[in-house]
């Protein structure tokens, strides 16, 4: 197993790889413009995980005035996943003062299983835009 060097912040230095990233799965995430990626990464919104010196994850995410973290995307490169990164990117999250999480996953999704393994709790199942989404929550 590959060793985690560590997750941590990103910076602008990593805007290219997790645009790459998240162009390679935008059929899970949907499409991310590259001044999104920015915005969250100058806003401190924005976290990746760091294998020797290359970027192979990271979460996108907002914080409410309601104190409620709101991912909006997690994405583990196709070569790393299984391997505890995902898990390791909530932890980080959850480590720095954002314990209440929610987000969205389209129903037919194989990260379901990821939130329910991880003890996120399926708050509401409601309609998307293309097809149907869960609500998952921490709290």
């Amino acid at each position: 197993m590959d060793r985690i060097e560590y997750v941590r912040w990103a910076t602008l230095k990593d805007l290219d790889r997790i645009y790459s990233l998240a162009q390679e799965h935008t059929k899970e995430l949907g499409y991310i413009s590259r001044p999104v990626i920015e915005r969250a990464i100058r806003e401190r919104e924005c976290i990746v995980v760091d294998i020797s010196s290359n970027i192979v994850g990271f979460a996108k995410f907002h914080k409410t005035r309601q104190r409620i973290t709101t991912l909006y995307s997690i994405c583990v490169s196709k070569d790393y996943r299984g391997k505890g990164f995902g898990k390791a990117m909530i932890q980080f999250l959850q480590e720095h003062n954002h314990r209440n999480i929610q987000l969205k996953c389209p129903t037919d999704n194989e990260s379901n299983n990821f939130y329910k393994h991880l003890g996120f709790k399926l708050y509401a199942t409601v309609p998307g835009k293309k097809r149907s989404l869960n609500i998952w929550r921490t709290f």
